[in-house]
């Protein structure tokens, strides 16, 4: 069964939604394999610090990414 992981910057994901993105991720690989396929489905949030995160060749931090990639 699949084992997706997550990786984010940590504090971008909130105690609720963390569950929450567990939950769909699993609901995806559900509805292309079948319902008992969700059983198997493992999903684990890697949260990134600060400055251990980078995007085309730049150090990404918290606060230079923009309002809408968090919401």
């Amino acid at each position: 069964m699949p084992f997706i992981k997550v990786n984010i910057i940590k504090n971008v994901l909130s105690a609720e939604e963390k569950p929450q993105i567990i939950e769909e991720i699993t609901d995806v690989f559900a509805r292309m394999k079948g319902e008992g396929f969700a059983e198997g489905t493992w999903v684990a949030i890697n949260e990134l610090d600060e400055g251990n995160w980078g995007e085309g060749g730049s150090v990404v931090k918290l606060e230079n990414i923009s309002d809408s990639a968090r919401d």
